[in-house]
């Protein structure tokens, strides 16, 4: 069966996404960084995901399609079991990238999220 989005799930993705930068699925094991600027996200993933996890994300990435967003980038998280793993992953890269003084505008906005779930 392929799946079709409905004006319902549509209107789900939207409000679910609408002034967030980051959206961490713990059912699929993944992390969405988003820029709705550029209307655009980077996806971080689980490396050992199950197949109802990958049919799961390709409908939200469908439904993302059909609300105008397109991936970035795609990153598949070596050593990372949950959606939490993910999030402190990016926690220490955003650190990272802040004592080397390069994050940029969008790099600081997914850091200040990142900072308030500690």
């Amino acid at each position: 069966m392929t799946y079709s989005p409905t004006e319902e799930d549509l209107e789900w993705t939207q409000s679910t996404i609408e002034g967030r930068i980051v959206w961490a699925i713990p059912s699929i094991g993944c992390v969405f960084l988003f820029n709705h600027i550029t209307k655009d996200y980077k996806l971080f993933m689980k490396a050992e995901h199950t197949d109802s996890e990958i049919r799961n994300l390709d409908r939200i990435e469908l439904n993302l399609s059909a609300i105008g967003y397109c991936e970035d980038e795609s990153n598949l998280v070596g050593g990372a079991r949950t959606a939490e793993d993910i999030i402190q992953m990016l926690k220490i890269l955003t650190e990272s990238m802040a004592d080397r003084e390069e994050l940029t505008e969008y790099w600081h906005s997914v850091k200040r999220v990142l900072d308030l779930a500690a």
